[in-house]
């Protein structure tokens, strides 16, 4: 990554550190800096975020609590 690329990513993080409310734009932002496209960090994302949601489901097919569940 350039320098002054890697400069601007960082002054980013600076200032967006200060206000810590999440941010999807900002997230996809810094795929970069970690040495991936943004097309590939919210594809990654998305599929997470799929994952997850699914958690119910993947909990009480394999056995667990109801009680835990909830």
């Amino acid at each position: 990554m350039r320098c002054r690329k890697r400069e601007r990513i960082l002054r980013k993080i600076t200032i967006s550190y200060s206000n810590a409310s999440p941010s999807l734009s900002f997230l996809f932002d810094m795929a970069e800096f970690f040495g991936m496209s943004e097309g590939d960090a919210k594809r990654r994302f998305y599929e997470m975020a799929k994952t997850a949601l699914q958690w119910r489901s993947y909990a009480e097919k394999r056995g667990a609590p109801r009680k835990e569940v909830e």
